[in-house]
């Protein structure tokens, strides 16, 4: 496996498992994602046939990648050092003062 396919599967990983988390904000807490506007979130067992699957999906995929890319999984799990979240905090101050 190239590093290119690597880096394929951990932004395809990433992409599902933040399309799962806004899914699951509208679905379950009745809140936007985008623009935190109030929803109406689904009854418990609605939303829960429609999130055991999404679960599932990003489970497989990230089997896959233990299977195919262990390496890679890693390290893309690995937390950053605490200037990373000082960095994207400073970013977030920079757009709350734009705003």
């Amino acid at each position: 496996m190239t590093d290119a396919h690597r880096g394929h599967l951990c932004a395809g990983l990433s992409s599902l498992e933040e399309i799962v988390r806004d899914m699951t904000e509208i679905g379950s807490k009745g809140r936007s994602p985008t623009n935190g506007q109030r929803l109406t979130p689904l009854p418990p067992q609605v939303w829960s046939e429609i999130e055991t699957p999404l679960e599932r999906a990003v489970g497989r995929l990230r089997e896959t990648m233990r299977l195919l890319a262990p390496d890679a999984l890693a390290e893309r799990d690995r937390a950053e050092e605490p200037s990373g979240t000082l960095f994207r905090l400073a970013i977030l101050l920079r757009h709350a003062e734009e705003e």
